[in-house]
């Protein structure tokens, strides 16, 4: 464990923070002992509660007709008092959602899929893209992988497929996934030698086992964007010989909990997250299922305060 000084801490509201500094942030923040992150989670909460109190006309009645105002939050806790965001609110009070007192093209405008319904149109601002692209970096570096590596995606956006792309990638486009492009893919891989495949995997495993082709061997698997059943996992290390690592996100809420080595369940990114979940309104029991729900302390430019994002999850002790 790093030596800690929390006078190196780089909180949130240093908006103009460098991307070395965030660097130093995340790497530092990881070994944090429960109760210092909690702390620096209650820091950045509430610096980002008065932003956007100050600047979204939205967010400033919600506040105030939670009896929360412009903070400071006593404690976590103080968040329940919150109403839980849904994404239809989202849909309907976008414009009046967003906080960014500069000109709108800062922001950057995304949106998700759309495949559980229509797309949720959502902003977030430029810092905040520093934030969660560091913080995805560090959960790769968990799994050995560092920029630059080979790596290989079998990708379901066609928007996040580069029309051009490094000579140290390749891409292949899970929504076209013929018998043929994957077997030429997975050849082409073995001769590539990727030393990481980020992936929509199982399908692709499947078909290796089932046809007995021969499959590349990287030092890691990231699996995103699917379910990872025990027996996916099983099969994926099998066929590619490789420890799979799973990460958990959404289009919105990105780089939410990821696994590391120890394959023991997945870590919430608590430094940049703030994350509950609820059964029946209250709060869920450690090992209790519930409604998942996100509040991201990075995004500045178009708050997401107890966002609940749709899917069911538990919390480990």
């Amino acid at each position: 464990m790093p030596d800690l000084d929390p006078a190196r801490f780089l909180d949130v509201p240093a908006r103009a923070a460098s991307r070395e500094a965030v660097w130093l942030d995340l790497e530092l923040a990881q070994w944090l002992p429960a109760a210092e992150l909690a702390a620096l989670q209650l820091r950045r909460l509430n610096a980002l509660v008065a932003h956007a109190h100050a600047h979204s006309p939205f967010w400033r009645a919600r506040l105030d007709a939670a009896g929360l105002g412009a903070g400071p939050l006593a404690s976590l806790g103080d968040l329940e008092r919150l109403p839980v965001l849904t994404k239809a609110e989202i849909q309907a009070h976008r414009e009046a959602m967003i906080a960014w007192p500069g000109p709108r093209e800062q922001l950057v405008k995304d949106a998700t899929g759309g495949s559980t319904g229509d797309p949720l149109v959502f902003h977030r601002d430029g810092p905040a893209c520093v934030w969660l692209d560091e913080a995805a970096w560090r959960f790769r570096r968990w799994m050995g992988y560092v920029p630059g590596d080979k790596i290989a995606y079998v990708w379901g956006a066609d928007r996040d497929v580069p029309g051009a792309h490094p000579p140290h990638e390749r891409w292949l486009n899970s929504f076209s996934l013929t018998p043929e492009k994957m077997e030429a893919f997975a050849r082409d891989l073995c001769g590539f030698g990727p030393r990481n495949l980020r992936a929509y995997i199982a399908l692709l495993a499947g078909f290796l086992k089932e046809r007995r082709l021969p499959a590349p061997r990287p030092l890691a698997i990231e699996a995103s964007a699917e379910r990872l059943f025990p027996e996916h996992r099983r099969l994926v290390e099998e066929v590619f010989g490789c420890k799979v690592f799973n990460v958990y996100g959404s289009r919105e809420a990105p780089s939410l909990a990821c696994e590391c080595e120890a394959h023991r369940g997945l870590h919430v990114f608590a430094d940049i997250r703030v994350v509950e979940v609820l059964r029946g309104g209250r709060p869920a029991r450690p090992g209790e299922e519930g409604s998942l729900v996100v509040t991201d302390l990075v995004n500045w430019g178009m708050p997401l305060l107890r966002y609940e994002i749709g899917d069911v999850g538990a919390l480990l002790e």
